[in-house]
């Protein structure tokens, strides 16, 4: 049986009381959780595309605007640690000041073991990388004025987005909607400096490889901050 309260209590006792639990009874209670839309791998020096990594995302049967992302290590649930609830809460705290991101609503447990998110999906948008194909320079320069916008938001409320890749930013082509997705964890202020240098590289690693993609000519080797990067593109969009 699946059920979804408010507020979570995990196995060390604490009490997030401004999230949502999707609490589920039995494992099997996954095939009942929704429709599946996607599964996500990680490649990185951990991992190397380890079967056991990464999630997949199903959409709710009621709901069509929310999902549910479950870790795919959700069979070994009481030996793996998602500490999801700590910083969805967290998040939800600094959402009343965030108008252009959504973030996760809640967890997924078992047992009150975390296994996955609650989050917003997104209907009808293509993620950046897959987007490409039906983008020209124009809308391109649009959707990074719109990122940019986004991520300074997030910092200006002491976020710092951490998986930024443009598998990770997501579009309405139709309609010129840009989205950030997939919370995992984010930066707070103790380590801003790092985490902010961190995501600038990021950013620019992404905007590089798309630039070359689409023959779109600038040159952002000498900016080292979204204001940097919004100036470069602003007087981009003037031309």
């Amino acid at each position: 049986m699946i059920t979804l309260e408010r507020g979570f209590k995990g196995k060390n006792g604490v009490l997030y009381d401004n999230i949502n639990d999707v609490h589920l009874t039995c494992k099997n209670d996954l095939f009942n959780i929704g429709k599946f839309v996607a599964e996500s791998r990680v490649n990185n020096s951990s991992y190397s595309y380890d079967d056991n990594a990464g999630c997949y995302v199903y959409v709710d049967k009621n709901n069509s605007n929310r999902a549910f992302r479950i870790y795919k290590d959700y069979a070994d649930y009481k030996y793996t640690c998602h500490d999801d609830a700590k910083f969805i809460s967290e998040l939800q705290n600094r959402q009343k000041n965030v108008k252009l991101t959504e973030f996760p609503t809640g967890v997924v447990s078992l047992e009150n073991y975390v296994i996955g998110q609650e989050i917003i999906y997104y209907n009808n948008y293509l993620t950046l990388q897959n987007s490409l194909e039906f983008i020209n320079k124009d809308k391109i320069i649009k959707y990074y004025i719109d990122i940019l916008k986004i991520l300074k938001e997030l910092v200006n409320n002491e976020i710092i987005y951490k998986d930024l890749h443009y598998g990770n930013i997501v579009v309405d082509i139709v309609n010129d909607v840009v989205k950030l997705i997939d919370f995992e964890s984010f930066f707070v202020s103790f380590d801003v400096k790092i985490s902010y240098k961190h995501m600038i590289n990021n950013l620019k690693l992404m905007m590089n490889k798309i630039n070359t993609f689409l023959n779109l000519n600038l040159d952002i080797s000498k900016t080292d901050t979204l204001d940097n990067l919004e100036e470069v593109y602003l007087e981009y969009k003037k031309k």
